[in-house]
């Protein structure tokens, strides 16, 4: 017999269903843990994680933040904002809607499918510069955030002095966000690094640390066609030099309208558009 008392609980108190990432390795990663922190936010509502309630279609559940939607079973599913990992990414059970998706790539994806998307674009991600401020000074000439999967590369412990931070992605969202700010440029091999330098306005340079960032480069590139700006990955090696980092870090003006995306957000209670 399901348990449907998580799903009652959920419909009575108003919260939103989210589906996000809360493994063992990714619940403390700024990008996926951004969820708890955000939608709140721009809800006015808690949010349960999907995993807490039976897959029975009741109530609806949301997915935003994140490459969540590879293998998803989750029924009467509505799509804000998130994406797919690989070009090879399948879903089990498809949407019930789509309001907005990361980029092209994940709205090419879900076309091939039959499911209808409305080309709007972007990553709620880059909404969380409303709620959390920049740190009041530029510190570090570089910061350095690896994904959570390339932490202990020696390559990445080598560059960290007086000058150059390592920024963990577990450090905690508002963490996260000062220490990034307090940056004069970014090297990032992690997506949300590089969202959050942009949201910021802070120059960025892609890195590439190692092959284990799992679907390769397709998330980067639906990223970045979505708000319509182009950057090549960087090989982080031995031979690297901080110099080297900061030349090529850069910002590129989005084209982006936050008014477009939360204009299409799904939420009860959602506000704060233009």
């Amino acid at each position: 017999m399901l348990n449907v008392f998580g799903n009652l609980r959920a419909a009575l108190s108003g919260d939103l269903v989210v589906r996000y990432s809360r493994s063992e390795e990714t619940k403390s990663n700024w990008g996926d843990a951004l969820n708890a922190y955000l939608l709140p936010k721009l809800s006015g509502r808690g949010v349960v994680h999907f995993r807490s309630v039976a897959n029975i279609g009741f109530p609806r559940v949301y997915s935003a933040i994140g490459s969540v939607l590879d293998g998803s079973s989750t029924r009467n599913l509505h799509v804000w904002g998130s994406g797919f990992k690989a070009a090879t990414s399948r879903m089990r059970t498809l949407p019930a809607r789509v309001y907005a998706v990361r980029g092209p790539r994940t709205r090419e994806k879900l076309e091939s499918f039959g499911v209808k998307v409305p080309a709007v674009y972007g990553d709620p991600a880059l909404l969380v510069d409303r709620f959390i401020p920049p740190a009041s000074g530029k510190r570090y000439r570089l910061g350095l955030i690896p994904h959570y999967v390339d932490r202990l590369a020696p390559v990445v412990q080598r560059l960290a002095s007086d000058e150059v931070l390592v920024i963990d992605v577990n450090a905690g969202i508002e963490a996260f966000v000062r220490q990034l700010t307090s940056c004069e440029a970014i090297a990032s091999s992690s997506l949300h690094g590089l969202i959050a330098a942009d949201c910021y306005r802070v120059p960025s340079v892609w890195l590439k640390i190692s092959d284990q960032v799992v679907g390769g480069d397709f998330k980067f590139g639906d990223y970045f066609a979505g708000v319509g700006i182009d950057k090549t990955a960087l090989l982080l090696d031995e031979a690297t030099r901080v110099d080297t980092l900061c030349s090529r870090a850069e910002y590129q003006e989005l084209r982006f309208e936050a008014g477009r995306l939360l204009d299409a957000c799904p939420f009860p209670g959602a506000g704060l558009s233009g």
